[in-house]
């Protein structure tokens, strides 16, 4: 992000990917934060919990794909 000169927030973090052969657990990461294989997993899961880590990353991605559509 800062290489681009954008924000580093989780919509703008969403669009950028890095792909590497072997990731230790509790070093992914997703959305500009560090995400365990665990929230990982539970990623593609519906949760009731507001505010929590996986619902602010769908929140982001949503809003990333809709302004990626709209451009």
């Amino acid at each position: 992000m800062e290489a681009e000169g954008s924000e580093n927030t989780m919509v703008e973090a969403h669009r950028v990917w890095v792909q590497l052969r072997q990731i230790s657990n509790g070093h992914w990461g997703a959305f500009g934060e560090v995400i365990t294989v665990d929230e990982l997993a539970a990623y593609g899961l519906k949760t009731d919990e507001p505010e929590s880590k996986m619902t602010r990353m769908r929140e982001a991605a949503t809003q990333s794909v809709a302004a990626v559509s709209t451009a």
